[in-house]
């Protein structure tokens, strides 16, 4: 399952031992609709990684944070570290494929 988060909360994860997919999205996006489908989809395969999504219109700090380009956008953290960003997300195979490199 995903859990939206705040800016404030994700930033206190982080500094835990923190392994997860944060999805950056907005209101009234399509293709954010169709990137939380696939993630909830990989969610629910068991992969021992937390699931998050932050909604820019919210918590804009996160774009310049993370320097943020497009919406939506994918986080990927291992141990704290953001080890991935990426904006095309294919399908769920490919989601699966990298949240299961951050284990």
């Amino acid at each position: 399952m995903i859990k939206e988060i705040s800016y404030e909360i994700l930033n206190k994860n982080i500094t835990a031992a923190f392994n997860g997919v944060v999805l950056v999205y907005t209101n009234m996006c399509g293709t954010c609709e169709s990137a939380k489908t696939m993630l909830n989809v990989v969610s629910q395969t068991g992969v021992d990684i937390e699931f998050y999504k932050i909604n820019t219109n919210l918590h804009a700090k996160i774009i310049q944070e993370y320097n943020v380009k497009v919406i939506p956008c994918f986080l990927l953290f291992s141990q704290n570290i953001l080890v991935e960003q990426f904006y095309a997300f294919y399908s769920v195979t490919n989601l699966y494929q990298k949240a299961r490199r951050l284990i």
